[in-house]
């Protein structure tokens, strides 16, 4: 070969190899820039799946707000149109203790059958009968619960409590703790959240219990002996993530009673997670504990919210205090704030 020819066929081997690498590098960009994108299209993804999961797992709250003994009785309707005001702060979920029963045909008025019936135990204690209207004022969240379980509950007897019952619940008002017999003043309210907690509320009468107790084929308010309720059994039973019991006990006093710490103890240690009392018509102290299923909250005693009876109360009486739980869907109490009214 000349060396002219040879130098035009090694300069076409030279200009082959470039053009060669020139694609080989352009696809080697073209790839790498492939590979960018794929990782930047499933890092992304990727980001986006965590952040719904994070989103979806972040803990939604609902508020429970609760008031003592509350009753009608010789109260004027106009000082109740302004409990929404007092109240003012919203809640899921609102919860009294209905301190008597409630009637379409309410004493004083001329209603012989009425007075027979609702005669209650005078040696004891007054008998509270109130206008069924008296329940419209109460309605303060879009869950309304009407705790039954005390010792007012049979002051118009039998037909006293299927009365108040169905007055409730023609008022979209739920209850709690009194029935016609002792497995329906036993049975456990269930709420739903909307978050999808699921809260469980139980009721117990401490107060005149051998009068005006729920037996097997006797109506009445529940007890704590009289249910035995086993509340893990029931957690389960019911999928339940929280329990609330309400408990009626004390007399008039502002201190805690043995008895009190007892009760609240026994309840904490069977499986309630929320202790809500009243009774004594007087506030009491609040107990916070953590224990290994997780935070206990007890109210001793919220005091009344409304009542006006036919004798004078002690002036710390007259107060109260309303509570406002803030829950979270993984159980865990979140606030607590007090109002005091």
């Amino acid at each position: 070969m000349g060396a002219h020819k040879f130098l035009k066929h090694n300069k076409a081997i030279q200009t082959i190899k470039k053009m060669k690498a020139i694609v080989f590098d352009t696809v080697k960009k073209k790839l790498l820039v492939l590979l960018i994108l794929y990782c930047l299209y499933h890092f992304i993804n990727e980001n986006d799946d965590d952040i719904a999961f994070a989103d979806s797992l972040s803990p939604k709250t609902i508020s429970i707000m609760a008031v003592g003994d509350s009753i009608g009785y010789n109260v004027d309707e106009k000082d109740l149109t302004n409990l929404d005001k007092i109240i003012q702060n919203n809640t899921d979920i609102f919860i009294f203790n209905l301190e008597g029963v409630l009637s379409k045909n309410p004493f004083p008025l001329n209603n012989i059958n009425m007075l027979k019936e609702c005669h209650g135990f005078p040696k004891y204690q007054s008998t509270f009968v109130t206008d069924y209207t008296f329940v419209d004022y109460l309605k303060l969240a879009p869950i309304t619960i009407a705790n039954l379980a005390n010792n007012h509950i049979f002051d118009c007897d039998i037909n006293g409590i299927k009365e108040t019952k169905k007055i409730l619940m023609e008022k979209d008002i739920l209850s709690v703790g009194a029935g016609q017999n002792l497995k329906e003043a036993c049975e456990p309210l269930i709420i739903q959240s909307e978050e999808g907690l699921r809260i469980m509320f139980v009721s117990y009468n401490f107060v005149l219990k051998k009068l005006v107790s729920a037996q097997t084929n006797h109506a009445g308010g529940a007890s704590i002996e009289g249910c035995k309720h086993d509340y893990n059994k029931m957690k389960l039973q019911n999928k339940a993530d929280i329990i609330i019991a309400s408990i009626h006990l004390g007399y008039w006093s502002s201190h805690v009673s043995a008895r009190q710490i007892d009760v609240v103890q026994h309840l904490f240690d069977s499986g309630v997670d929320i202790v809500i009392g009243h009774s004594p018509h007087i506030p009491q102290a609040i107990q916070k504990t953590k224990t290994i299923e997780g935070e206990k909250l007890a109210f001793f005693s919220l005091g009344n919210f409304i009542l006006k009876p036919d004798y004078v109360m002690p002036l710390e009486a007259h107060t109260t205090i309303v509570p406002k739980i803030t829950i979270d869907t993984e159980n865990n109490i979140m606030n607590v704030t007090i109002y005091s009214v």
